[in-house]
């Protein structure tokens, strides 16, 4: 008594501020206990039989976008240490692909909170996967390398059974060990398996540049008709090593995969890939050679082509790679430079330039003479923006050709789509027909080009000439190598030297790919005014209108179809083809001092030959059924004239000489009336 009366005088004799201190501390400490009583009593609850029911139904209830799905039938042991989960299913939106009796689990969960997963011990024993999973597709935005700590210390998977028809015909059995521990500054990787009879895998992967250490070797091997030959679809076997020596200050190593083909009867091992590589503390390098296998002739297979010589050369500090590398190809050469964050997945300002080496590379039919790209990526592997500049000195689709071809704006790739605006310039086109390419300069297209899933779609390609206007459509598929392109054309005072001056519409469909010849399709409308040539203005009259059908392709001649001319003059319908120099023209008509003619008529180097069939040319002379056949003599042209007259039928040979410096005259041979 004595004792608490002399500590409560005490007490009372503490200045008034000590005495609100410790008030406070001790409302602070009452707090804290009540913050901290609810996870003690959650953590609690979690440890007895019922919070292991509740923890198990509740990974039940976890589904990823991946559609897997995890069921757990109980807990055993500490669920903050060591515990065994016992009867492990593992399902995909089909249902149970893989189920395990038992899988021991050794563990610091809370550990997450400050340094990442911490994971002692896990094994699986005596699991069956009975088929294949079908996953629903992942987060496109997950990150490619992780950016927190992973601690592994033992991973086992023992005596995992692949049912019979998954790999192969009969059951296998698969076991594995493996190492995983990614902090302190240290990688370091280990992974021990096998999987049926044949196929195995080691690798191992230690690196600490503070302890100057660093280590890296592969032994894969997975022959034909093994378990990871199976798993995957293949129908050729395939090894791969990687050795090297040194540390984090200087290491050097090299790697090699081999394929071998699924009959010994078909030879040995073919090289598939071997590089040199090295790490230079922490400047880390790639220099090798790839050997594909497609031999599909597609465009990827020729981009490829026979050999893919690679080089990679750069430092990976905190998942960001930086540094520069070179693919180059007989067709191709691409060089990069700049940064790529593994684990925001984004490129940060990646500069790009590709040069094609084949000008054939498109193929069918296409060449594309000096093409370079110039380009950087920037932005999230999802939405990048992608300014650029296209050029070429020639692009060639048959025997219509573009010079001084640049393309120059911002793409845009977002969720796998590619998004192209076009602001296209070009010198000059060529189409080999002369009055139309002196118009062809000086050109632009405008529009937006979208690729989706490997196909090529715009809608509002704007094509513009002086004196020409077009808007097309295009499509195309790339896996397939086929496009075309489809559209109106219109024509406002097109001057055709030395003829006139046209004003007309077509409606074009051109297509072109690696397996299909390319081909021109149009029909045209118009009318000819002003016409200049006073023969042509005699003949035909001015104005002209004109329309009819031209086509011309790889393997085709140029063909002109139904072509129909009107004036006050004439009146024809008239069919045209140009093969291998030689122009045939066909048809009939009405003039309206001639009468009704027919024409069949050839030119080539040599010049026309001609037939013509005048009805009645010349009624007040009774002419009739005058047939006229022209073909090249000397410096002039041999007719042959026959037919009627009112004199009575005639026939003769003349000829029709036009020397350069005297005047023309008409020698008559022989005529008989």
């Amino acid at each position: 008594m004595a004792e608490a009366a002399e500590h409560s005088v005490e007490a009372s004799d503490d200045p008034p501020e000590r005495q609100r201190k410790r008030r406070w501390a001790k409302r602070l400490g009452w707090l804290l206990a009540i913050i901290a009583l609810p996870f003690l009593l959650a953590a609690a609850f979690l440890s007895s039989p019922i919070g292991k029911r509740f923890v198990a139904d509740q990974i039940a209830q976890v589904a990823p976008a991946s559609g897997l799905r995890f069921e757990v039938g109980r807990i055993e042991g500490d669920i903050y240490a060591a515990s065994v989960l016992q009867d492990v299913v593992v399902s995909d939106p089909n249902g149970a692909f893989l189920t395990i009796p038992e899988v021991t689990l050794d563990w610091r969960p809370l550990a997450w909170f400050w340094s990442g997963i911490d994971v002692r011990e896990i094994t699986a024993r005596r699991g069956r996967l009975s088929r294949l999973p079908e996953l629903l597709p992942g987060d496109p935005d997950a990150p490619l390398l992780p950016d927190f700590d992973i601690r592994v210390d033992a991973l086992a998977i023992e005596n995992l059974i692949i049912a019979e028809g998954i790999a192969t015909e009969d059951a296998q059995r698969v076991d594995a060990t493996g190492k995983v521990d990614i902090r302190s500054g240290r990688a370091f990787v280990e992974l021990d398996g096998t999987l049926g009879d044949n196929d195995r895998i080691a690798l191992l992967l230690d690196a600490e540049p503070d302890g100057d250490r660093f280590d890296l070797e592969l032994d894969y091997v997975a022959p034909s008709g093994g378990v990871i030959a199976g798993l995957t679809g293949l129908d050729a076997g395939y090894d791969a090593k990687i050795i090297g020596d040194g540390t984090w200050s200087r290491w050097l190593g090299h790697a090699l995969v081999t394929r071998y083909p699924p009959s010994i009867d078909e030879g040995g091992g073919q090289r598939v890939a071997a590089f040199q590589l090295t790490n230079d503390a922490g400047e880390y390098s790639l220099l090798g050679q790839i050997t594909p296998i497609l031999n599909d002739g597609g465009l990827v297979d020729r981009a490829l082509g026979a050999a893919l010589s690679v080089a990679i050369t750069g430092t990976l500090e905190e998942s960001v790679f930086d540094g520069r590398l070179a693919a180059v190809t007989s067709s191709l050469d691409a060089r990069g430079n700049g940064a790529v964050d593994l684990a925001g997945n984004r490129f940060d300002g990646f500069d790009v330039v590709a040069v094609m080496r084949d000008p054939a590379l498109l193929g069918g039919g296409v060449t594309v003479a000096n093409g370079r790209f110039e380009g950087r990526l920037d932005g999230p592997f999802r939405d990048l923006t992608i300014p650029h500049r296209l050029t070429t000195s020639e692009l060639a689709i048959g025997t219509l050709k573009v010079e001084g071809l640049a393309q120059s704006s911002t793409a845009r790739f977002e969720d796998g789509v590619v998004t192209l605006p076009l602001t296209i310039g070009a010198a000059r086109v060529l189409s080999g027909v002369e009055l139309v390419d002196q118009q062809l300069v000086g050109g632009a297209v405008a529009g937006t080009l979208v690729y989706r899933d490997g196909k090529l779609t715009s809608d509002n390609a704007r094509v513009n000439f002086p004196g020409l206007a077009a808007d097309l459509a295009i499509r195309g598929d790339t896996a397939a190598g086929a496009y075309a392109i489809a559209g109106p054309l219109t024509a406002q005072g097109l001057d055709l030297e030395g003829i006139g001056r046209a004003n007309g519409n077509a409606k074009l469909i051109a297509k072109f790919g690696t397996r299909i010849p390319w081909s021109l399709r149009a029909n045209v409308a118009g009318v000819l005014t002003d016409v200049r040539n006073q023969s042509v203005a005699t003949v035909a009259g001015d104005p002209l209108r004109f329309r009819g059908s031209f086509g011309m392709g790889g393997d085709q001649p140029i063909i002109m179809r139904d072509v129909e001319l009107e004036s006050a003059t004439l009146t024809a319908k008239l069919d045209s083809q140009i093969r291998a120099g030689t122009t045939t023209l066909a048809g009939g008509g009405r003039h309206v001092d001639y009468g009704p003619f027919t024409v069949d008529a050839a030119f080539n180097l040599e010049g026309p030959r001609a037939t013509l069939v005048f009805a009645d040319p010349l009624p007040a002379a009774g002419l009739e059924d005058v047939r006229v056949a022209l073909a090249p003599s000397g410096d002039g042209f041999a007719l042959d004239v026959a037919g009627g007259s009112l004199l009575g039928p005639f026939e003769g040979a003349l000829n029709l000489v036009l020397p350069a410096n005297a005047p023309t005259r008409i020698d008559i041979e022989r005529l008989s009336v």
